[in-house]
This record gives structure tokens, C-alpha cells and sequence, in this order.
């Protein structure tokens, strides 16, 4: 238990110095993924306990903290955003998020005109159209 709760509060001294003053709810929630936190029920935990957001519990059977949808809907606008993977097997108590090895970069595609002739560019490499 000892073991659990220094390498909490490394995670968590992790987070807040990566993190800027200002920092938002979803930040916070992202921070904590990007540092080996994939469980939305812990994360939960951690921001109601460690961070000051709303403590409350609810008294149904799962016992999750209120903010837990507000957790799971910043982390699924991550997974929309492609930075995050969403475990689709996670049960109903749960759901765990991971950070994405495949998320792709902008995509620059432009058509460029050059000595008369037409050129696709894409991410600044161009091939000769004509």
C-alpha cells in the first residue's frame, strides 16, 4: 500500500510540473494519460483528491466519483482528436485510455506551379504531375 502511494505521488508531482498555472481540467486529465494513468475511474480519483476537483462520491454501486463522465468526455475528445486510444473491451465500471503510437501528423497537400509545370506537394516532398 506504502509502494502505491509514493508512486501516486510521483505521478502526481509529474503532472503538476509539466503543467502550466493555468492549466485546464482536460489538461490535467491528458497529463495524467501521457504519465501512465490509463484508468478514468483512477484518474477520477486523483482529480478529485489531488488536484481539488468536485469530491463527491456517488452512492450508486460503482461508487465513482461525479466527475468521472466529465473525465471520460475530455479524454474521448482526445481519442477524436486521434492522441488517445480508447480500450473498446473496458467493462462498464471502467473505461482506460492509452496514448496513441500511430497518431498522424498534419497533412500538408498543396499544388504548386513551377517552370511551367505542376507539382503535388506533400509534408514540403514533391512529385511532377505532368
Amino acid at each position: 500500500m506504502q509502494e502505491k502511494r509514493e508512486k501516486d505521488a510521483k505521478l502526481i508531482d509529474t503532472v503538476k510540473a509539466q503543467l502550466s498555472y493555468g492549466a485546464t481540467f482536460n489538461d490535467i486529465a491528458y497529463s495524467l494519460v501521457l504519465n501512465g494513468q490509463h484508468s478514468a475511474v483512477a484518474i477520477s480519483h486523483i482529480m478529485a483528491d489531488d488536484f481539488g476537483f468536485d469530491k463527491r462520491f456517488s452512492i450508486g454501486v460503482m461508487k465513482r466519483p461525479y466527475i468521472y463522465m466529465d473525465v471520460f468526455l475530455a479524454l474521448k475528445k482526445q481519442v477524436d482528436n486521434g492522441n488517445l486510444i480508447m480500450d473498446e473491451s473496458s467493462n462498464i465500471e471502467d473505461c482506460i485510455f492509452y496514448v496513441n503510437p500511430y497518431h498522424a501528423e498534419e497533412v500538408v497537400i498543396k499544388l504548386k506551379k513551377w517552370n511551367n509545370k505542376l507539382f503535388y506537394c506533400f509534408n514540403s516532398q514533391a512529385w511532377n504531375l505532368q
